[in-house]
């Protein structure tokens, strides 16, 4: 009996778990950085390790305010909701510092799919629940004229103003962030990622929710990618 019993025990399949389903490319995109959004559902979004990149198809413009509205430089009060231009956004509320790399380049001998003034432009977006924007980055711009400006634009700024910059091997790159405290968002830069500078602070909803990320702006005629890393989201502890 104690035989027949080993045996019977012996043929008795074992469980085999379950294989843990991989993680997709969108799944580790939002870990990271956030919920993906594309408007158009044209743009591709690709990680390289913790790199994220956002390709934007030529031939038409991407853009983060409505250009049939007043320019929301030429009232304080007047903005725009969000457009087409791709973004990856999360949700976070109180204060908090928002940070990232971001490079963008135009392609090789670039042309505008809209107007005179091929750009590329990468960077981080802060968007309340009425699609107010506010935004800063790294912008590379081309006139007709064949005038290269590559410019770290700050809120409220359009075309080629705010600051010089140079390039690196990587494209037009630029570190920076946002930082929230109260009613007001401070945008900072930084050459070496220790000590930063800026000055520029302007005010935001004062409560309540916000959402913070990365933003890609292009137009041009050729497809364009523009690139992020080191980004960061972290809540600002009170004192």
């Amino acid at each position: 009996m104690i035989r027949c019993a080993f045996v019977l025990f012996a043929l008795t399949p074992l469980a085999v778990a379950a294989p843990v389903p991989k993680e997709s490319e969108t799944e580790k995109i939002k870990k990271l950085y956030g919920e993906i959004v594309d408007p158009d559902k044209d743009c591709k979004f690709k990680l390289d390790g913790e790199k994220l990149l956002i390709t934007m198809p030529g031939g038409k413009r991407y853009e983060y305010w409505d250009l049939d509205e007043k320019p929301p430089w030429n009232q304080a009060n007047d903005w725009k909701a969000l457009t087409n231009c791709p973004r990856v956004l999360r949700e976070i509320e109180g204060d908090f510092v928002v940070t990232v790399r971001a490079y963008a380049s135009l392609p090789k001998e670039p042309k505008p799919a809209e107007g005179t003034l091929a750009e590329a432009g990468a960077g981080i977006i802060v968007v309340n629940d009425k699609g107010r924007v506010w935004r800063a980055g790294t912008h590379d711009f081309l006139s007709g004229k064949g005038q290269r400006d590559l410019m770290a634009i700050i809120p409220g700024s359009h075309g080629p103003s705010g600051f010089e910059l140079t390039p690196g091997s990587e494209g037009v790159g630029l570190d920076m962030r946002f930082v929230r405290q109260g009613d007001r968002i401070r945008l900072e830069h930084t050459n070496d990622g220790k000590k930063w500078f800026g000055g520029f602070s302007t005010a935001v909803d004062k409560e309540g929710k916000l959402k913070v990320g990365v933003y890609g702006f292009s137009n041009s005629k050729s497809d364009t990618t523009v690139t992020f890393e080191k980004f960061e989201v972290k809540p600002v502890e009170k004192k």
